[in-house]
C-alpha cells in the first residue's frame, strides 16, 4: 500500500472542488497511523481521481467537503466503501466455491427469472452469441477455446501459432452483481450499492433482469481470466484516439511468473456490430474505476491477506 500522489492528475487538479477535497484527504493521510483508517482515507483519495466520470468524482468531493473537516465523518465514508468491497469479494469467493452445475461465469439469479433453468438458458443463449463475436478466444489472454480446438480442424489450423496451454472459455459478464441485497455479510448487490452511491444508476437500470446478458456487458474469457477480472485484479484502460482499444492493466507483477500471460492490449472487434455489439465503454469504465480504487488504496490486498486467507 503506497501513499496517495501529492496531487490529482493534471486534467483534474484545475477543478477547485476536487482539489479542495483531495487536499483535505492528504491532510488526513499524513496524521493517520492505523492501517485500516489509512485504507479508508486512500479509498476516498483514489475515488476523487478514478471514479467513473466527472459527476461521480464531484459527488465524492461533495461528501468529503460536506463533513466540514470532521475526520471521523470523512473516514466513515471511506469505511462504507471498504465494507462494500469486502462484502463483494466474500460473495464472489463463496459463489466460486459453491458453483455446482451452474455456468462458472453466471451471476446470481435475477429476480425477473423464475428458476435456475430459465436463468441458465438465458445466459447460455447469450454465451453462444458472445463466443461467436469473439471467435472462441479469451479476450484477455488470447487463448483459443480448448473444446473448439479439439472439435474443429479449421480452428486448429487458424490457431496453430498459439503457444499452449489452451483453456476452456466462457461468456462472462463485465458487471454482474444484479440481485437485491440479501441482508447478510455476503451481499451480491454490494457493488451495485457502490455504483448507485456514485450516481451511475443508468447502468443498473440497463442491466436489470435478463438484460444483464446483453452483449455489451459480456466478454469471452478463460476460467483464470474470469477469476482475475471479476475479483477486480485486472482491468481495462481505454487508449485515447483508438476506439474499442484497451490496455490490460493489473497490480500483480508476478502473474507472468505464475504462468498467466495477459495481453498488453485488446481490440474489440465484431463482424456485425448491430447483431454482435462489442463491450460497452461505460461498463468497462465502471469496472476499471472499482478495480483501481480497490487495488491502489490497498483495500483489495488487505481483504485478501487479512480476511480471505483462502483466496
Amino acid at each position: 500500500m503506497s501513499k496517495l500522489p501529492n496531487s490529482l492528475s493534471k486534467e483534474l487538479k484545475s477543478n477547485s472542488k476536487l482539489a479542495s477535497a483531495y487536499t483535505a484527504i492528504l491532510d488526513i493521510e499524513r496524521d493517520i497511523k492505523d492501517e485500516k483508517n489509512l485504507i479508508f482515507c486512500r479509498i476516498l483519495g483514489y475515488l476523487l481521481e478514478c471514479a467513473p466520470g466527472g459527476k461521480a468524482r464531484s459527488l465524492v468531493a461533495s461528501e468529503i467537503l460536506g463533513c466540514n473537516g470532521d475526520i471521523a465523518m470523512i473516514l466513515a465514508i471511506g469505511a462504507w466503501y471498504f465494507e462494500h468491497l469486502d462484502r463483494s469479494f466474500k460473495y464472489t469467493q463463496r459463489k466460486e466455491d459453491s458453483i455446482k452445475g451452474f455456468s462458472q461465469c453466471s451471476a446470481e439469479l435475477d429476480e425477473d427469472l423464475s428458476s435456475p433453468d430459465e436463468y441458465l438458458a438465458s445466459h447460455s443463449a447469450a454465451e453462444d452469441q458472445v463466443k461467436i463475436r469473439d471467435d472462441d478466444h479469451c479476450l484477455l489472454t488470447g487463448s483459443p477455446d480448448l473444446w473448439r480446438w479439439v472439435k474443429d480442424p479449421d480452428f486448429q489450423e487458424r490457431t496453430k501459432d498459439w503457444i499452449p496451454p489452451l483453456y476452456t472459455t466462457h461468456g462472462c459478464h463485465i458487471l454482474n452483481h444484479v440481485a437485491e441485497s440479501s441482508g447478510d455479510d455476503y451481499s451480491p448487490s454490494a457493488i451495485w450499492d457502490v455504483i448507485t452511491r456514485l450516481d451511475c444508476q443508468s447502468a443498473l437500470e440497463e442491466l436489470q433482469g435478463s438484460q444483464v446478458h446483453r452483449l455489451e456487458n459480456m466478454m469471452t474469457l478463460s476460467s483464470i481470466a474470469y477469476t482475475l477480472f471479476t475479483n477486480l485484479m485486472v482491468w481495462l484502460v481505454p487508449v485515447p484516439g483508438e476506439p474499442n482499444t484497451y490496455l490490460v492493466e493489473n497490480d500483480y507483477p508476478g502473474l507472468e511468473s505464475a504462468g498467466i500471460r495477459l495481453r498488453e492490449k485488446v481490440v474489440f472487434t465484431s463482424r456485425d456490430l448491430e447483431k454482435y455489439p462489442v463491450p460497452s465503454p461505460r461498463y468497462l469504465e465502471i469496472h476499471e474505476a472499482l478495480a483501481k480504487v480497490a487495488n491502489l488504496s490497498g483495500a483489495r490486498h488487505y481483504i485478501q491477506d487479512e480476511l480471505l486467507p483462502r483466496f
